[in-house]
């Protein structure tokens, strides 16, 4: 996984899950395996996410990964919310991730992110030797 791709998650339950209602706050954050797939569940028991708004925040990302697909917007990845995590997930991944979100039925806010096993260290490696100085060691 890219560094601190889960922190942001982490962080918007410490900003929005709390209010005067919900004022003890649990969260977990669980990584398995299902159909060759690595799946990782962050939820929260707090107060969820106002509908319209989620609404909002869902159609931005679909449309922001739309332009994505048709090679654009790429240079317009910006902030460190949940929109801009998903998006840096979808470049990095290339096509082998994909995620759900929203409010759960019993209070509270999840994302499961999927990400389809692969051989993430040779594409690592391809990056790496990508950016190698060719100067380096002489």
């Amino acid at each position: 996984l890219p560094r601190l791709c889960l922190q942001p998650f982490a962080e918007n339950i410490f900003e929005h899950a709390y209010n005067a209602k919900n004022t003890a706050v649990h969260a977990e954050v669980r990584c398995t395996e299902e159909d060759g797939k690595v799946v990782i569940l962050i939820w929260d028991d707090g107060q969820g996410m106002d509908e319209k708004a989620l609404r909002t925040m869902k159609d931005n990302i679909r449309e922001r990964c739309r332009e994505l697909d048709r090679g654009r917007a790429a240079d317009e990845v910006y902030g460190i919310g949940i929109e801009n995590t998903i998006l840096r997930m979808q470049l990095y991944f290339d096509g082998a991730f994909s995620y759900d979100l929203g409010n759960r039925t019993d209070g509270g806010f999840y994302i499961r992110m999927m990400i389809e096993e692969g051989d993430d260290g040779k594409r690592d490696r391809e990056q790496c030797n990508e950016n190698k100085n060719p100067d380096r060691g002489r």
